[in-house]
């Protein structure tokens, strides 16, 4: 199916995987706070074939592009790899100034965002925008928007230099023997360091001279970090006394917000284990990671619709 570009200036780029009842709900909220604004959105199916989740290929709201198979025994991250090889397919459909790579499950509830966030970037000389990793997921790359939303501008940025593959190998450790004398598997060894989805492009440009980022702040109260598994009194004191790549917390002033949406009195998406995401002290977006899931979903589906459009009546 192909899609009129004349007059457009985004693309988004989506991949699903069983992602049909996320990607209509989020089709509807983009709609409502974007009415005026000419966008297409390319979803790369990775759904089997079949699937009673799959989504419609002459729905004429989506370029629907066929994607790739999982194979389980391939890589060390199957889904990561799976995920980043349909983004690397949605790239090939792209001819706008902006992209916009978005999880079917991350929704933005920030009215108008298609015209405000491009003219943020190019007011700053910004080339990349987006929501970066929670720092409760202390493995994965800092300081840098994430394949959960990023927002491109391809004039600064040549679309061919994007790759979203993961590294090759589950982590490559940082060397260090004091911190090793620690423990013999040490996990502070690998915060930072594991070549998730995005990993190229992390590198690629997070000590770039010439390409600016930035990012919203990730909701995170760093009091209740690891619930379960609370940090240990000497952990908490090597925190304070470690450099930031060796820290648990992260240590760049402003990166987080304590604060979470309801403390902006808006509803608190953490029920249904949503991450949330602050931009100018207001709720930006939030991210379900995975709640497709659970099975609940379906019964709830008009329970999370209600939450969403409180953001934006």
């Amino acid at each position: 199916m192909n899609i009129e570009k004349k007059g457009k200036d985004i693309t988004v780029c989506s991949v699903s995987f069983n992602s049909s009842q996320f990607i209509e709900l989020n089709s509807e909220l983009i709609l409502k706070l974007n009415d005026h604004t000419l966008y297409d959105w390319i979803i790369v199916e990775n759904t089997p074939f079949g699937n009673e989740d799959q989504l419609n290929y002459s729905d004429s709201r989506f370029q629907i592009v066929e994607g790739v198979r999982k194979n389980i025994n391939e890589h060390w991250a199957p889904d990561s790899l799976h995920h980043s090889q349909g983004l690397n397919i949605a790239l090939k459909h792209v001819n706008t100034r902006y992209l916009v790579v978005m999880d079917p499950d991350f929704f933005i509830v920030l009215n108008d965002w298609m015209k405000i966030i491009p003219s943020f970037m190019e007011m700053n000389n910004i080339s990349i925008f987006g929501a970066p990793w929670n720092p409760q997921w202390i493995f994965k790359y800092r300081y840098f928007p994430s394949p959960h939303f990023s927002f491109y501008d391809l004039n600064n940025i040549p679309l061919k230099s994007l790759d979203f593959l993961p590294g090759d190998s589950r982590f490559t450790p940082k060397k260090n023997y004091y911190l090793s004398r620690f423990s013999k598997n040490n996990e502070r060894l690998w915060i930072n360091c594991q070549p998730d989805t995005g990993w190229r492009i992390y590198k690629k440009f997070i000590d770039s001279n010439k390409v600016l980022y930035f990012c919203i702040k990730p909701c995170f109260n760093p009091t209740k970090y690891r619930l379960y598994n609370k940090l240990k009194l000497k952990d908490r004191i090597l925190d304070l006394l470690f450099p930031d790549s060796w820290s648990y917390i992260p240590k760049k002033e402003k990166y987080f917000s304590k604060n979470f949406f309801k403390d902006y009195n808006y509803p608190d998406t953490t029920t249904f284990g949503c991450e949330e995401f602050i931009w100018n002290n207001k709720p930006f977006g939030f991210h379900f990671r995975g709640y497709r899931n659970n099975e609940n979903f379906i019964e709830r589906k008009n329970e999370i619709r209600d939450i969403i459009y409180q953001f934006s009546d």
